[in-house]
């Protein structure tokens, strides 16, 4: 099959002036040598087709990066709640309680197919409420037993780009923080006056 695209013009006079109107057509030569001309609905429908194919896409690549995020979380998270127990932070019981979140929440994530695919999601289209309900429940988690750097918690907060937000006068700030502290649990909060003008005093260290 061969695309051969024409542009011709079309003159027309309109009170007593000539207008050249120029159109475009696409046409298709099948192996059998008959011609289909393609008009401009045809040509607008293929655009069409590729915007949705595109949007499509963005979509199967974010719940994919998602489903990336939630695995990684729960592994950190659960790692940091058997090191929260071993270290005295919580109680036997707590360990118990989130342990059996955790492992109720991988099971649910080992029932989602992997990877996510075009196909699937028009087969499936509600798995991608699955995915940000899951997501949800791993954030509530997260602020319980908080995970085994900052960096995870930033990431399943904000996304995998959750540093191209920050100013680069507190990236060392953070790496610091990403070393030496691991957070046993998570509290978001609005800006405190007080906390900011903490954070200038450092900034100054």
């Amino acid at each position: 099959m061969v695309l051969e695209c024409i542009i011709y013009d079309i003159s027309r006079v309109k009170n007593n002036t000539r207008y050249i109107i120029y159109q475009m057509s696409i046409v298709v030569r099948q192996p059998s040598g008959k011609k289909v001309d393609l008009e401009y609905r045809h040509i607008k429908a293929i655009t069409l087709f590729q915007e949705i194919f595109r949007l499509k896409r963005a979509i199967v690549q974010r719940l994919n990066t998602d489903l990336e995020i939630i695995y990684n979380t729960l592994v950190s998270t659960s790692n940091n709640i058997s090191n929260n127990y071993n270290s005295l932070v919580i109680t036997l019981e707590n360990y118990q309680k989130y342990m059996t979140q955790a492992d109720a929440l991988l099971q649910t994530f080992g029932d989602l197919p992997r990877p996510i695919t075009i196909s699937h999601l028009q087969k499936h289209p509600l798995v991608k409420y699955s995915i940000t309900y899951l997501m949800y429940q791993i954030v509530e988690l997260v602020k319980l037993c908080g995970a085994s750097t900052c960096y995870d918690i930033f990431r399943v907060m904000s996304g995998k780009d959750w540093d191209l937000a920050i100013k680069p006068q507190y990236s060392k700030l953070l790496n610091l923080y990403n070393i030496m502290f691991v957070p046993i649990n998570v509290k978001i909060s609005g800006a405190d006056p007080h906390e900011l003008k903490v954070l200038k005093y450092l900034k100054l260290i």
